[in-house]
């Protein structure tokens, strides 16, 4: 299950499990596949809270996946992803933020944020009425890697996507899988964790 409450459920905060959610909708094809080519394949998984899911998946590009969330309306609320395996933080010069592991471990996925998630109004087809940038409550560490705070205007959704590349994947070739490494070069450390602290640069 990717997603969970914390440990405190009167603090309103929902935790989602980035890595697990690309697990059940990109890797082991849950939900029902809605489109599927040479080089794109696309599935949509619905959570039992009303979250939508859109899993990217590129046959050409082993390791490479792109997953959309959009969360339904609701009171005002904190939503936590968390990025299990990673340590670092870093913005990127295209923009958005590169989270990753420094230790070079083979097993570790580098996660993309292309951009702030959207706060949206929508009418009755999903047509878009309103929008604004959601509030970023805060980045920390775990015992499991890093996790970021998102805050949600209420009677609103909230729109992500987050790119994986997971580990193994071909940088060096074009299409997706290169923007890990046009966003790595030049990157800017935010945020370093430790065993025992954190610093934000």
């Amino acid at each position: 299950m990717f997603a969970r409450t914390l440990d405190n459920p009167e603090s309103g905060t929902l935790t989602f499990a980035v890595g697990e959610v690309f697990r059940d909708a990109a890797d082991n094809a849950r939900g029902s596949e809605i489109f599927a080519s040479a080089t794109v394949c696309r599935r949509r998984l619905a959570l039992a809270d009303g979250t939508d899911v859109l899993a990217d998946r590129f046959p050409d590009q082993p390791g490479a996946a792109c997953c959309f969330l959009r969360l339904p309306r609701a009171a005002a609320r904190t939503v936590r992803l968390a990025f299990d395996g990673v340590d670092e933080a870093l913005g990127c010069p295209s923009g958005g933020w590169l989270l990753r592991s420094r230790r070079q471990d083979v097993n570790a996925s580098t996660y993309w944020i292309p951009q702030l998630p959207v706060c949206r109004t929508l009418d009755a087809n999903g047509r878009i009425l309103s929008q604004q940038d959601a509030g970023l409550g805060g980045f920390g560490s775990s015992a499991e890697g890093l996790w970021v705070d998102v805050g949600i205007a209420p009677d609103m959704h909230l729109d992500l996507a987050v790119w994986r590349f997971s580990a193994g994947a071909d940088a060096s070739a074009g299409s997706a899988t290169a923007a890990a490494r046009t966003c790595d070069d030049g990157a800017r450390p935010t945020l370093v964790a430790s065993s025992r602290s954190m610093s934000v640069r």
